[in-house]
């Protein structure tokens, strides 16, 4: 399923704030696909082949990391989408958030 241009203006707010935020070395809680949950170390911003930045987050073992995906930074519940409070209103009001 594409993204529709609003989705793609709001993915990309969501990296812009992620990127004026994150630090090297901050611990980020993040969700996956198919509900799955993980905890990384941030290390930085993936590069296009051209040199040019992505919106991908790279941790030590992922780089398929987005900013619209964190429910956490060193340990504390941040969202960096349009509706911060919603989207963490999603993910710990979910019976799987109990537990994040």
């Amino acid at each position: 399923m594409m993204m529709t241009d609003a989705q793609r203006a709001a993915s990309k707010r969501a990296t812009e704030r992620a990127r004026a935020a994150l630090k090297p070395g901050d611990k980020i809680r993040v969700t996956g696909c198919g509900g799955t949950v993980a905890t990384c170390r941030f290390v930085g911003f993936d590069t296009k082949s051209d040199g040019s930045p992505s919106d991908w987050i790279c941790s030590r073992t992922r780089d398929d990391i987005h900013a619209s995906h964190i429910f956490r930074v060193n340990g504390v519940p941040t969202s960096f989408r349009d509706d911060p409070a919603a989207h963490l209103a999603d993910i710990f009001n979910s019976d799987a958030g109990r537990n994040l």
